[in-house]
């Protein structure tokens, strides 16, 4: 039996139009994904975004110049950050990128995912468990505590997320 899921508490907002994609199915796949992360009710924002846009805003934030498959904006860190509150931040996801490197596989311990929905799936976990605080960039340890994350809740939610 799944956690109690809070919808309500998922916004998604599709901003691309190349992709027909279930934005219904996706909120409840990002809410089943807080939900087993016990962060059911924290507020989290989805926006779909064109490769184009994710450029622009990958460009804007990180100063790397494309696009990327998912940016993660976390609202409980940095100086005007709330860890209290239950505002847990914003995923930004390229739908593009998404479809484009399923194919591919990473060198990093993550699954090979096998499709676009899979995809979706382990990169959308990827950027909820950013939101959370983890980061594969600070140290070994600390990364393959995120990838052994990843694959659990991977292995627990993929099939909730929409098939596109």
């Amino acid at each position: 039996m799944s956690p109690r899921l809070d919808v309500d508490s998922v916004a998604v907002i599709n901003r691309q139009r190349t992709i027909v994609i279930d934005t219904g199915k996706l909120q409840r796949a990002v809410a089943e994904v807080l939900a087993r992360c016990d962060e059911a009710g924290q507020e989290v924002t989805v926006m779909l975004v064109s490769d184009r846009t994710m450029r622009t805003i990958n460009r804007d934030y990180r100063k790397v110049d494309a696009a990327t498959d998912v940016l993660s904006f976390a609202m409980r860190e940095g100086p005007d950050g709330d860890p209290s509150g239950q505002l847990l931040g914003d995923l930004v996801i390229s739908l593009e990128t998404v479809r484009r490197q399923w194919p591919d596989s990473f060198e990093d311990g993550r699954p090979l995912t096998g499709s676009a929905q899979r995809e979706l799936a382990l990169m959308t976990i990827h950027g909820v468990l950013h939101l959370l605080g983890y980061n594969h960039d600070s140290d070994a340890a600390a990364a393959q505590a995120m990838i052994q994350r990843e694959c659990e809740l991977f292995e627990d939610t993929w099939k909730f997320f929409p098939i596109f």
